[in-house]
């Protein structure tokens, strides 16, 4: 929590000092930044569920998981017809070690674990049949191992954009218009007046949790822009800025 704080803490620095601008008299420039953030209605939905197996013999433990895994997109196939994607992201094996596991876990038998992802419409009544669905066929809603991390925002559920397109080049738009007024403030409190652009430049246009790490891992996030609020997503844009500034 604290290394996210800062992380918003430096940003948002960051954004209120280079949003009044940065003159250079030399050669008659400004350069500031536009921030947008645009609230979008997700179209597509993520649920990523988890299927253990655990025994003596690797052999046996391991097709036993992955029988399992079959069974469960069978019968979500079978009984859920809107699902549009069915997909393995990750195989792991390994046993329960370290901190992070209870003391009655410490010493469980080496277990693969296999992580499904599965894409869907974003209807909250769809998501909770799948889910219960997932559970009776064996499935688990969280990673049970320290081996892998799915990250997926703390959320087994999270919601995204089939084609953000429109979105980004909508951000960009606004962050555009952002960046002029700030660049017109900043002259006008010295006397000056904003002239063409010189140049334009981009952070990297992705939602905040991709850049995070959970438990010393990268989050593994299906999409550029993630969210587990089922009504927006956001789909933000920072641009800088350079104008010539005129007498």
């Amino acid at each position: 929590m604290l290394r996210i704080s800062l992380i918003a803490a430096g940003v948002m620095l960051l954004l209120s000092t280079q949003a009044m601008g940065a003159v250079d008299e030399a050669r008659n420039t400004i350069t500031v930044n536009g921030y947008a953030n645009v609230h979008a209605k997700p179209d597509v939905a993520y649920i990523t569920l988890y299927v253990k197996s655990g025994g003596i013999l690797m052999t046996d433990a391991a097709n036993k998981a992955a029988q399992t895994a079959a069974d469960l997109e069978k019968t979500l196939r079978e009984k859920h017809k809107q699902i549009s994607d069915i997909a393995i992201t990750s195989v792991s094996v390994g046993s329960k070690q370290g901190d992070f596991s209870f003391s009655d876990q410490k010493n469980e038998s080496p277990s693969p674990e296999v992580t499904k992802r599965i894409t869907l419409p974003p209807d909250q009544e769809l998501i909770y049949g799948v889910l219960d669905t997932g559970i009776r066929a064996g499935a688990i809603m969280q990673n049970q191992t320290s081996i892998r991390f799915e990250g997926d925002m703390n959320s087994i559920v999270v919601y995204s954009h089939k084609d953000s397109t429109e979105f980004e080049n909508q951000a960009r738009a606004k962050a555009l218009e952002d960046a002029r007024q700030n660049a017109e403030k900043t002259a006008t409190l010295i006397g000056r007046k904003v002239g063409e652009i010189v140049s334009v430049g981009s952070m990297n246009n992705t939602s905040w949790p991709a850049e995070f790490l959970m438990m010393g891992r990268q989050a593994d996030l299906p999409a550029k822009f993630t969210s587990v609020d089922p009504s927006s997503v956001d789909v933000p844009c920072m641009l800088t800025i350079t104008y010539e500034l005129l007498k």
